[in-house]
């Protein structure tokens, strides 16, 4: 079965982590769909995506977080392409039953969501949106696949255990 990754990075290029975790899952039957790439101008041609959405069952959406969401051409996605009468409404529910996960990074260590030795906030929290979003177009949430310190302090052990990880996550997923 093939997985639909809608990756959103502004600057995939020059992303260490991103890119690595893309370069290490590409030969895993995954379908890989960078709409920073194909929409630079942010004009996003809706009917296209839409279909592309209707042809995989199993769908991830790869990006880093940034101030606890998404990037501003993800926010765009969803607000143009899960539109009403296709993802959501009263006839129709595109999405429905699908599997959608997250592939997110954090800039900062996990660390940093402490707050005198306790958690001020969890993933789970920052992804609450993303979990709504399911809710509301009937899909499945199955997860999320997480990495820290992408721009502070992961050295190449950490980002190679990183890569092999989401492969078991991948792996997993497509179950």
């Amino acid at each position: 079965m093939k997985i639909l990754t809608i990756l959103s990075h502004p600057n995939l290029e020059n992303s260490r982590v991103n890119k690595a975790l893309k370069q290490a899952v590409e030969n895993e039957n995954i379908v890989f769909n960078n709409i920073y790439e194909k929409y630079k101008d942010f004009n996003i041609d809706v009917k296209a995506e839409q279909e592309l959405l209707l042809q995989y069952e199993k769908i991830i959406f790869q990006f880093p977080i940034y101030w606890y969401s998404c990037p501003p051409l993800l926010k765009k996605y969803f607000d143009d392409v899960f539109a009403y009468g296709f993802a959501y409404g009263s006839k129709t529910k595109a999405l429905s039953k699908k599997d959608f996960a997250f592939c997110i990074s954090f800039g900062d260590a996990k660390e940093s969501f402490l707050e005198n030795g306790k958690i001020a906030f969890s993933v789970d929290e920052i992804l609450t949106p993303f979990k709504a979003l399911c809710k509301f177009t009937d899909a499945n949430y199955k997860g999320y696949f997480a990495v820290f310190k992408a721009t502070h302090g992961l050295d190449d052990k950490e980002l190679n255990n990183n890569c092999e990880d989401y492969k078991v996550f991948i792996n997993n997923f497509i179950k």
